[in-house]
């Protein structure tokens, strides 16, 4: 698969230059074929990663101009320093109000629900929640994926439910697509292999 430059949308390149700190190559390469129903290979996201210049950053190391997270802080050997002093800030999504859409670096769109849960429970994926007003509750073993293949593109007729099996099916064989009609026929077409799989291994048994 070339490495070129429409490989990835503009707001998917965004979100995978997030992604991409603090991890390997590796741990990049798993995470965007699992969030964008890519099959790259490692070298390919490694080559990737130094055409856009995507440093992971994980030599740990504070660089020249960067700010220390506790400049300016007080510090001190008092009370219960040590089981406090590096409790987490209030989050600053959590003073927006209801209804809030945030794009994280996970690539997909946030909204907000609530203000009474634990912050995690406060805030759903925009496709998610769109997806269940329209058909109830995603089970556990099922994926929504994008017919598009675009995480901004929330809408419910760009979005479908598959399984693992097909979601792999499907990234194995690229019948992925931009086109979401291709994609629904590639959908089909994972199913249909997979079946045959499974007829062909009863009959062998």
């Amino acid at each position: 698969m070339s490495m070129g430059a429409n490989l990835f949308s503009k707001t998917q390149e965004i979100a995978i230059r997030e992604l991409s700190k603090g991890r390997s190559a590796r741990e990049l390469t798993k995470i965007v074929n699992a969030k964008f129903n890519r099959n790259l290979k490692v070298s390919q996201m490694k080559s990737w990663k130094v055409n856009h210049q995507a440093n992971s950053g994980r030599n740990g190391q504070f660089k020249k101009g960067m700010t220390p997270w506790n400049k300016g802080k007080k510090t001190g050997n008092h009370g219960r320093m040590t089981e406090t002093q590096f409790k987490s800030e209030p989050h600053l999504e959590d003073r927006k109000p209801l209804g809030t859409k945030v794009m994280r670096a996970d690539g997909y769109i946030w909204i907000k629900i609530n203000n009474d849960l634990p912050f995690k429970n406060r805030w759903k994926q925009l496709h998610r929640l769109i997806w269940e007003e329209h058909n109830g509750p995603i089970p556990k073993e099922k994926k929504l994926m994008f017919l598009d293949g675009d995480p901004t593109h929330v809408v419910i007729d760009n979005l479908a439910l598959v399984s693992s099996r097909e979601n792999l099916e499907m990234n194995r064989y690229g019948l992925n697509s931009k086109d979401p009609e291709l994609t629904k026929t590639g959908i089909n077409i994972a199913k249909v292999n997979i079946k045959l799989r499974e007829r062909s291994k009863g009959k062998n048994d």
